[in-house]
């Protein structure tokens, strides 16, 4: 009967526990827990980047980076720090402004969104005219 009630006891306090570590959890979905990683993922990255090899397609407008200040972008957004605005716009002025090598390809358009972002945030400080002609020559000629 004692060993019943002593596994009774740990089963009850192992039930508790568990309920209390989920409780904790649920702090990861607080607004203010999702910006702080978002500005340690992004400020890592930014300081640390990672050369990326797609198929041999390596360049810097690609999808790959791309993607990631598509994050960039987001991370401003949500926290209206202007440091992450400076990154994705440095990045857009060392590619030109320009889409990747291949024409018809979206991979090489991702970093559209991010230029075009950037230009409704502040025109004065964006030259979308490569990528606007870019998209321009595709609607006009969709095959």
């Amino acid at each position: 009967m004692m060993f019943k009630n002593f596994h009774l006891s740990i089963i009850v306090l192992a039930l508790i526990a568990s309920s209390t570590a989920c409780r904790a959890q649920t702090d990861i979905y607080t607004p203010t827990f999702i910006r702080t990683i978002m500005k340690q993922v992004a400020d890592y990255q930014l300081e640390n980047p990672t050369p990326h090899h797609s198929k041999s397609k390596n360049f810097p407008m690609g999808w790959v980076p791309a993607s990631f200040y598509t994050g960039v972008m987001a991370t401003w957004y949500a926290t209206s720090d202007i440091t992450y605005v400076e990154a994705a716009r440095s990045w857009a002025e060392r590619n030109h402004w320009r889409a990747g090598p291949r024409f018809r390809h979206a991979d090489d358009l991702a970093c559209g969104q991010t230029y075009l972002e950037l230009y409704l945030i502040d025109p004065a400080q964006a030259d979308i005219k490569p990528i606007r002609a870019r998209f321009d020559s595709l609607m006009a000629d969709p095959k």
